[in-house]
């Protein structure tokens, strides 16, 4: 028998994780998925036991029902298993385990993992994946010889295309997402069958698709894209797209195409009520602030129990108001309805008043303030409070998570053509493993969630302001010894404000 891997060049596209192990059981494969979900490399964990995974907070009785259903050499599957990623952090799987069989007797183990640690499958996705692994062992001990079959075994829309993206095959479920019959599209463009476009209806240039940056790179590129059919009708697709390479040479690429309209509606609707709610809270909280400042202007006498209750009420009022603040930005920010002032302004000017309005809690934890800039840093036109939102949501992030009597710096630069902005801190540093998230809705890393309050929405809407001005950031970090942020503005901004702008409800 063939080892498995040769007939199962799939797994290397497939959005799962797969690992696959001899009977002893000692690991023999992983693919990119699993690399990405765990942080192991193939290099790593190749003949070692699984249980370098096991976070001793799987049931006992899961591990003794799979034992037994393999030695049956019957598949399993489970929602119950709770791993233990390189970095420690933990995740909960829904896996499907199947026995490949030699002679009636397994010779290798087929395991594929779907994290559902945030987002927990239907029942018939499960359902549908184990159907998937039934079909997968199936072709294993029948030499794997037809692969249409595996196109047609898997849920999503499938396309293979040549290294000039002309369509070589595709699945049912690809003719159901874009209305095509097979013998029309084979042997002609890719990119000339459809549009794609983001949230916003903007064309995403041919360069710029993830396709095509599978063909010139040799990277997997992924994301929710907008497929324009019939010249105006937008369907969301969440695309991945993974080159072809042989010998070291790209030779084609295989993109899966999944429909997420229900997810985008119900994300949609979620923003809806959140600008809405977070807008209906905002009046009654200034007005709780605002009375609570004057009963402490007007020269009352209180207890220190009194003083003490009436400022634990206002500061508690005032992160209410932050947090609405944020969700506010957040959905105007997602509707393409904030606003942007731009007008000529100095950056130093815009940094002494982020500085002002942090200077309570700088002296507070006794932290080490330094600006540092060039003697190039001149006014010009820009979104004023566009960089004002910037520099106070990572200079503040900053502040909060050093810890007192340690360092934070602002450094202003810059070029030609941009504005570089470098804030750094001595704070607690963030893990490698959550570095790539951080800038996701609500995500906070796991070793500040518990130990400093917060919306999870800070990075999140200055991530999204840089990229709206045509900027970058770059974040660099270490536990315990501190970050650095790095943004890069360019200096000549057209005027970006929409129409939509004079919708917002002040």
């Amino acid at each position: 028998m063939n080892h498995p891997l040769d007939y199962l060049p799939a797994l290397k596209i497939l959005p799962e994780a797969v690992v696959i192990t001899d009977t002893n059981p000692d690991i023999v494969y992983i693919n990119p998925a699993f690399e990405r979900l765990t942080g192991y490399k193939l290099a790593e964990v190749k003949g070692k036991n699984p249980r370098i995974l096991k976070s001793g907070q799987t049931p006992l009785r899961v591990y003794r029902a799979l034992y037994q259903a393999l030695m049956s050499g019957k598949p399993f599957t489970t929602k119950e298993v709770i791993n233990k990623r390189k970095d420690g952090s933990l995740y909960q799987i829904n896996a499907s385990y199947i026995p490949i069989e030699k002679n009636g007797k397994p010779v290798f183990y087929v395991q594929i993992q779907h994290d559902i640690t945030e987002y927990t499958e239907a029942e018939t996705e499960l359902a549908k994946r184990a159907s998937q692994l039934v079909t997968l062992n199936r072709s294993l001990q029948e030499e794997f010889v037809k692969e249409k079959a595996l196109l047609e075994s898997i849920g999503d829309g499938v396309i293979a295309m040549d290294k000039k993206g002309e369509i070589i095959a595709l699945n049912n479920k690809t003719e159901a997402i874009f209305g095509w019959k097979t013998q029309d599209v084979l042997g002609k463009s890719l990119f000339a069958e459809f549009k794609l476009a983001d949230e916003h209806g903007k064309i995403i240039p041919k360069a710029l698709r993830p396709i095509q940056l599978a063909l010139t790179t040799a990277q997997v590129g992924h994301g929710i894209y907008f497929l324009i059919r019939k010249g105006v009708e937008k369907l969301p697709l969440f695309i991945t797209s993974a080159p072809v390479i042989l010998d070291g040479t790209v030779v084609g690429a295989v993109n899966i195409y999944r429909n997420v309209s229900q997810q985008v509606a119900i994300d949609r609707a979620k923003d809806e009520f959140l600008y809405f709610a977070s807008h209906t809270l905002r009046t009654p909280l200034s007005a709780v602030a605002w009375s609570l400042e004057r009963l402490n202007e007007e020269g009352q006498k209180y207890s220190a129990e009194q003083k003490k209750f009436l400022d634990r009420i206002y500061e508690q009022t005032q992160r209410m108001i932050q947090l609405t603040n944020d969700l506010l930005d957040a959905t105007r920010m997602e509707f393409g309805i904030l606003s942007y002032k731009y007008e000529e302004v100095n950056p130093l000017k815009i940094a002494s008043d982020v500085i002002e309005d942090l200077e309570n809690r700088i002296k507070d934890k006794k932290i080490k303030f330094k600006l540092i800039s060039g003697r190039d840093i001149k006014a010009y036109q820009t979104y004023s409070n566009a960089i004002y939102m910037i520099m106070h949501n990572l200079l503040s992030n900053a502040v909060k998570f050093t810890p007192a009597g340690g360092t934070v710096s602002l450094k202003i630069s810059r070029t030609e053509k941009e504005l570089i902005l470098q804030i750094s801190d001595s704070g607690v540093g963030i893990p490698k493993g959550a570095q790539e998230r951080i800038f996701q809705k609500m995500y906070r890393a796991h070793n500040v969630k518990d130990k400093f309050e917060g919306s999870g929405l800070g990075l999140y809407i200055t991530s999204g302001i840089i990229n709206h001005m045509g900027g970058k950031i770059t974040v660099k970090s270490s536990i315990k010894q501190g970050t650095v942020f790095t943004v890069i503005l360019p200096v000549a901004l057209e005027i970006i404000q929409s129409k939509q702008v004079a919708r917002i409800i002040l």
